[in-house]
C-alpha cells in the first residue's frame, strides 16, 4: 500500500482550517487544505472578525489588568461550567499569544477594546475589515507558504485503517495523510440540523435563518459519528431574538428604548444585554417575547437619535438599526407584523397578552424610569425611557437567527478528537465543528473566534509533531 501522500489534509478553509494549515506548515508538515466551496473562507470571512483575549498589549495600552488566569475563570463561571476546562484552560492561555501571531501574520486590530457587557474587563479585540480582514491576511501567508488549497472538494468520508483515520475521501478523490484536522464550521445553515439539534429554533418557523456561509452544513458531524465518534454540546448555540422583518437584517444588541415581556405579559430581563445572555433569557421564556414601545420612542429611533445600543462597534460607528427605525416599524404595522393600538389594553388584545398584566409590567416600568433606576433589572439610565404616549406598539420576538453552533465532537487540550475511550488516532478537529469549547451561555463577542484561532493553531501543531521528526 502506498504511504500517504500528506503529512496534514485540513478540512476547511475558515479561521480554524487556516490557523491550522499555516502552524502545521511552519513546523515542517506537508499540508493539503480541502474546502467545500468554491472560494476559500468560509463563515469566518463574512463575520464580525472580533475575538476575546486576556493580558495583550493593547489591553495593557489601555491600562487594562488582566490575566489569562481571570479569563478562565470568568469563561467558568459564565458557562456555569457546562464547558470542558481543559478547552477553556487552552483558549485562555493561548488567547494573548494568537492575537500577537495574528498580527504577525498581517491582521490589523483597532486600538480599541469592547466589553461585552459580560464581567466588565474589555476583552474584545476588533481586526480592522472584520472578518475579511483576518481572512484575506491568513490567505495570503497561505499563498507564500506554496500550501495548496483545493476548492469545490467536500468530504464525505473519513478512510480508516482499523481504529486509526489515514486520510480523507471526496466524490473527485481519497486523499491520505498522517494526520486530518477538521475544520468545516458549523451547521447553520442546515436548518433540518438546526431545528433538530437547538430545539429553542423550533418556535421560529420561516423565520430561521443563518449569518454564515452555506458551507456551514454540519459535515464534521457526518463523519465522526460513521466512525462511532459521540457528539456533545446538544441545544447549545447563540441564536438572536429577532422580530423577523426580513432574513438579512438582524443585529446583536437589541435598542435599549424598547421592553421584552414574555408570554404572561411580564417583563424579564435588562433589554440591551447582548445577544450571547439575550438567547438564554428568551429560551427560559419559552424561546419567544414579545417587545412593546410607545409612539414617542418610535419617533425618535432614527439615525442620530437617543442612545440605542450597548456596545459600540469600532467597524460599525452609529449604526441605524435593521429593525427599528421609525419609518421601517410603520411598513411592518402597515404589513401586520407589528400591532399598534391606542390602549395598552387593546394592544394586549391584539397579540395575544394579558392586558392587565402588561399593563401593570408597563406601569411598573415608567416607576423606574421615573425613579432613574431600574431596580429590577439594572438597565443603563441613557435606556431608560417610558412607556406612555400612544399609540403604542407591539412585536412577536423568536429565537431565529442562527449566528454559530457548538454541537460536535469532543476534543481535547491538544485538539485531539475524542472517541468513547479517548483520543481517536488521526484525527483532530478544530473551531465550530467541535463541541464542548462554548457552553450554554456566550461568554462573550468573540468567543467563537478566539476558539477557531487557538484552537486551530493548537490542531496544526499536534499533527506536525505527530508526522514531523
Amino acid at each position: 500500500m502506498a504511504g500517504p501522500e500528506w503529512d496534514v489534509v485540513v478540512v476547511g478553509s475558515g479561521a480554524a482550517g487556516l490557523c491550522a494549515a499555516l502552524e502545521a506548515h511552519d513546523a515542517g508538515a506537508r499540508v493539503l487544505v480541502l474546502e467545500s466551496q468554491e472560494e476559500p473562507g468560509g463563515s469566518s470571512r463574512i463575520s464580525g472578525g472580533m475575538m476575546l483575549a486576556a493580558g495583550t498589549p493593547l489591553q495593557r495600552r489601555h491600562g487594562i489588568d488582566d490575566t489569562a488566569d481571570a479569563f478562565y475563570h470568568d469563561y467558568l463561571m459564565h458557562t456555569q461550567w457546562k464547558v470542558l476546562p481543559g478547552a477553556a484552560r487552552r483558549i485562555a492561555d493561548e488567547s494573548a499569544s494568537s492575537i500577537a501571531w495574528l498580527e504577525s501574520m498581517g491582521v490589523e486590530f483597532y486600538d480599541f477594546l469592547s466589553d461585552a457587557g459580560y464581567d466588565g474587563v474589555p476583552r474584545t479585540h476588533s481586526a480592522v475589515g472584520r472578518g475579511a480582514g483576518v481572512i484575506e491576511p491568513l490567505l495570503e501567508r497561505v499563498a507564500e507558504r506554496g500550501i495548496e488549497i483545493r476548492c469545490g472538494r467536500r468530504v464525505t468520508s473519513l478512510a480508516s485503517d482499523g481504529e486509526r483515520v489515514v486520510g480523507v475521501e471526496t466524490p473527485e478523490e481519497t486523499v491520505r495523510a498522517r494526520q486530518v484536522v477538521l475544520a468545516t464550521g458549523g451547521f447553520g445553515a442546515n436548518p433540518d440540523l438546526v431545528r433538530e439539534l437547538i430545539p429553542a429554533t423550533r418556535k421560529a418557523g420561516d423565520w430561521l435563518w443563518y449569518i454564515g456561509a452555506e458551507g456551514a452544513q454540519g459535515d464534521a458531524l457526518e463523519l465522526v459519528e460513521r466512525i462511532g465518534v459521540p457528539i456533545i454540546g446538544h441545544g447549545r448555540g447563540v441564536v438572536m431574538t429577532t422580530p423577523g422583518f426580513t432574513t438579512a437584517a438582524f443585529e446583536g444588541y437589541l435598542p435599549g428604548w424598547m421592553v421584552l415581556v414574555n408570554s404572561r405579559g411580564l417583563r424579564f430581563c435588562d433589554e440591551s444585554l447582548p445577544y450571547g445572555l439575550m438567547d438564554g433569557l428568551v429560551r427560559e421564556q419559552g424561546d419567544e417575547a414579545w417587545v412593546v414601545f410607545d409612539d414617542a420612542a418610535k419617533t425618535a429611533a432614527v439615525p442620530g437619535g437617543p442612545a440605542a445600543y450597548r456596545l459600540q462597534i469600532p467597524s460599525l460607528p452609529g449604526r441605524p438599526s435593521p429593525n427599528w427605525d421609525s419609518d421601517i416599524i410603520d411598513a411592518q404595522v402597515a404589513a401586520g407584523r407589528v400591532a399598534r393600538a391606542d390602549t395598552l389594553e387593546e394592544l394586549a388584545r391584539a397579540v395575544g397578552l394579558p392586558a392587565d398584566t402588561l399593563a401593570g409590567s408597563v406601569a411598573r416600568y415608567n416607576a423606574l424610569v421615573s425613579s432613574g433606576d431600574d431596580a429590577d433589572f439594572g438597565k443603563r439610565t441613557e435606556f431608560l425611557r417610558p412607556i406612555q404616549t400612544g399609540p403604542f406598539y407591539a412585536a412577536h420576538m423568536r429565537l431565529a437567527t442562527v449566528c454559530l453552533t457548538s454541537v460536535g465532537p469532543a476534543v481535547d487540550r491538544d485538539a485531539r478528537v475524542l472517541g468513547a475511550s479517548g483520543p481517536v488516532e488521526g484525527l483532530l478537529a478544530a473551531g465550530e465543528c467541535t463541541g464542548g469549547t462554548l457552553g450554554d451561555r456566550y461568554v462573550g463577542t468573540g468567543n467563537s473566534w478566539i476558539n477557531c484561532v487557538v484552537y486551530g493553531r493548537v490542531a496544526g501543531r499536534t499533527a506536525a509533531a505527530a508526522t514531523v521528526g
